[in-house]
């Protein structure tokens, strides 16, 4: 991680005090326990990292060098293909620590795509050595470890799968319903849902528009309003 590059960064560390130890079992609960005391060498070797939005936390070619966990604030992990396209891999959300990342500790290799910050962000940041030295000792972070980093590779998976099996039409679809699950107005250029589904502003751009003659949804600028959900769910279901 380029801690020490990108001068948007701050980093502090973490003393062993009630607030930050609430922190810490707030998020991550498996790891909070005094029966493990290897756990601890995690929270007395870790700093908080602070990092501005739109920047870049790491990029191909980069050493790994540190294990990271999200406090706040969301990290966008994708790839650069050989035509200049960006393809979003996944999203690390409060409470999840980066596979990526982690992959590149196992294999002692450089990172392969690069990580930029949505918005800003508050990570724990744990030395690479120490990382090791907790995950050849404790069970619980071993557990913790692999189980997320399962997990982030079948979404990966799913990921690549869709974008082979799917219509750019049915992708997007989906990828606008996720979007507003919670929210009527989705707060993203026609270039960031291209990124998302792996496609081109151009296709998403002509296909958004097809869904608002339909009446699906609203377009403004930088935001698209859902107006009839049925009418994706419905383009979903069909074969």
């Amino acid at each position: 991680m380029l801690i020490s590059v990108y001068p948007m960064m701050t980093s502090e560390p973490i003393t062993n005090n009630q607030p930050m130890i609430k922190l810490w079992e707030k998020l991550f609960p498996s790891l909070a326990t005094d029966e493990d005391e290897f756990l601890k060498t995690l929270l007395d070797s870790s700093r908080l990292v602070h990092v501005k939005a739109k920047q870049k936390v790491f990029v191909p070619g980069a050493s790994c060098q540190h294990y990271l966990l999200l406090v706040e604030g969301h990290l966008r992990v994708q790839i650069l293909t050989d035509s200049g396209r960006q393809v979003v891999l996944y999203h690390v959300n409060p409470g999840e620590d980066c596979v990526l990342t982690t992959s590149c500790l196992f294999a002692n290799e450089c990172y392969p795509a690069e990580g930029i910050t949505d918005t800003d962000i508050t990570v724990i940041s744990i030395p690479a050595d120490k990382f090791h030295f907790v995950i050849e000792r404790s069970i619980k972070f071993r557990q913790f470890v692999f189980s997320t980093f399962s997990k982030r590779l079948t979404d990966v998976i799913s990921r690549m799968e869709l974008s082979y099996t799917c219509s750019i039409e049915k992708q997007l679809a989906q990828k606008l319903l996720k979007l507003g699950r919670n929210k009527r107005v989705i707060q993203m250029t026609h270039q960031e849902l291209a990124r998302e589904i792996g496609s081109v502003r151009e296709v998403v751009s002509r296909q958004l528009k097809k869904f608002e003659k339909k009446q699906w949804i609203k377009m403004r600028r930088g935001e698209i309003e859902l107006i009839d959900n049925s009418g994706f769910k419905q383009l979903i279901a069909t074969n």
